[in-house]
């Protein structure tokens, strides 16, 4: 990893991506019986997909498997979790999702459905029959809006994992060098068979070859420049952008090594597991504890192994104890946030009076301290059945409410946390504005 007195500023900069999603995979598309991922890619997804927005499950008219950057991972399209990994980050400053005409709906409605104060800061735009078609109609269009850019990230829709340190040194090569690109090392051998026959023709050494990942970073002049030169055969057959600014800009790139198992295309269906672990592993995660009772009442403990369970699960974990923190941290939060809530409170009711509009996912657990009831009576479990069945609308897609009426804790704590982990985790769509009572 290069040192940071390496790295550029990226505030100075004004860095525009765009993602080529126009196509479709034969790869991808092809029959299972070649262990290549359809449509009905494990019962798995067809029962989620049952549950799922409409949306989720419309076919593209152009061909009767889904496109993989439509496939649903994680409760969500491919296509969704790549353009959010770049919203993550406060830097990028507009996204452009290169589309088939006849997918405009279905991505826009897809990509509607991020934060509104997302929404200014990407544009879905009609793209082309192969991938450096569609890269040049977004070159064509930044010209057209005279936006001017100072570097263009170029990323595959299909590849949902960003790592902001490598995206950050990426741009930093490709401010030194005009422009750059990851790689991962080749696992097998490359042979050449002959055309007609399938016999092997000839061994590739694998030790002088590398796979081209992406993303891929350059100067905005050298890359409209490479596109404005390169011949018709290019736009219809080439796939490396690296390897057009090399012969028509004479611009070699630095190439920059990532780990294999995060940096992949999701192409066959062993990549949607791992994705999908991957992108669950990933997610933001936001643990708060309210108050609402004596300090003597509070089971630290389990507050701490909470925590704990939380961070052995999930890469990105904060905690905070103060509200006022954590209603700041919403407003500029990145989508997919998990808010895990932990809520002491003495009388029940004060749980249907929370105000929780500003939460996508949330798994609220309730820690109800009162003494004088050995057991939670019939209208009170009435009441918190109905309130966490309406509290999940449109700005709460996933809600969990998880409610302990106990007089030790520690006796369920192992229980009510690994709920807690489990449904941060899966964010089980069919499972939304249910009440779990320990």
């Amino acid at each position: 990893m290069a040192s940071s007195s390496s790295l550029i500023n990226v505030n100075s900069f004004k860095f525009m991506v765009i993602i080529p999603a126009a196509g479709s995979s034969e790869r991808f598309c092809a029959s299972n019986s070649s262990s290549m991922i359809t449509n009905e890619a494990s019962t798995k997804n067809r029962t989620r997909s049952q549950s799922l927005p409409p949306f989720f499950n419309k076919k593209s008219t152009s061909s009767s498997s889904t496109e993989k950057q439509y496939t649903v991972i994680c409760n969500k399209p491919l296509i969704y979790h790549t353009v959010a990994a770049f919203l993550k980050l406060k830097w990028i400053d507009h996204i452009l999702v290169m589309t088939a005409q006849n997918s405009m709906p279905q991505m826009q409605e897809i990509l509607l459905s991020l934060a509104k104060q997302q929404q200014k800061r990407f544009n879905i735009v009609p793209g082309g029959s192969s991938r450096h078609r569609s890269i040049k109609f977004g070159l064509d269009f930044i010209e057209a809006k005279r936006i001017q850019p100072d570097f263009i990230i170029v990323h595959d829709g299909a590849r949902p994992y960003l790592d902001e340190q490598v995206l950050h040194r990426l741009v930093s090569e490709c401010y030194q060098h005009g422009v750059a690109g990851v790689f991962c090392p080749l696992t097998s051998t490359i042979i050449e068979p002959q055309k007609e026959t399938f016999m092997l023709n000839r061994v590739l050494d694998r030790s002088r070859y590398v796979a081209s990942e992406t993303p891929q970073a350059f100067r905005y002049n050298l890359l409209v420049n490479a596109y404005q030169k390169c011949s018709t055969d290019d736009l219809d057959n080439n796939t490396e952008c690296l390897d057009l600014v090399k012969r028509y800009c004479k611009f070699d790139a630095k190439l920059i090594p990532v780990e294999p198992s995060l940096y992949f295309k999701v192409t066959y269906r062993k990549d949607i597991y791992a994705a999908d672990h991957i992108l669950k592993e990933q997610r933001n995660i936001l643990l708060h504890c309210d108050f609402d009772c004596e300090k003597p009442n509070v089971n630290y403990k389990f507050i701490k192994e909470l925590k704990d369970d939380l961070i052995s699960s999930f890469v990105n974990v904060k905690y905070f104890s103060d509200s006022v923190k954590l209603k700041n941290t919403l407003v500029a939060h990145s989508p997919g946030t998990v808010h895990v809530l932990l809520h002491y409170c003495e009388n029940w009711s004060r749980v249907i009076e929370q105000n929780l509009a500003a939460y996508e996912n949330l798994v609220y657990i309730v820690v109800n301290s009162d003494t004088d009831e050995h057991n939670l009576n019939d209208y009170a479990s009435n009441r918190l059945l109905k309130w966490a069945r309406s509290a999940k609308s449109k700005e709460i897609r996933n809600f969990y409410l998880i409610f302990a009426h106990l007089k030790d804790l520690d006796q369920e704590s192992s229980r009510i946390r690994n709920i807690a982990v489990y449904l941060s985790k899966e964010l089980p769509f069919e499972f939304s504005g249910q009440t779990f009572f320990i």
